[in-house]
């Protein structure tokens, strides 16, 4: 999501070490929150085009096949 963020928004990538620590949540995020988080609502809004897209053909293709089976009987 970070690196999505920095090639959208166009920020200079900046390289840190991630270690899971209160310390580093208010410190170490100072820099990198804002591409972080552009980069975060990117990837969901994306993740969430492609799986409704797919949930609707795999959906519409399944009762396409049910009707078709259903008329050979």
């Amino acid at each position: 999501a970070y690196k999505v963020g920095v090639w959208v928004s166009g920020v200079p990538e900046q390289d840190f070490f991630f270690e899971l620590s209160l310390e580093w949540l208010m410190n170490g995020m100072a820099n990198t929150w804002e591409p972080f988080l552009l980069g975060c609502g990117v990837v969901g809004i994306s993740a969430g085009l492609i799986g409704f897209c797919a949930i609707h053909l795999i959906w519409r293709g399944m009762i396409s096949w049910k009707w078709r089976t259903r008329r050979k009987i």
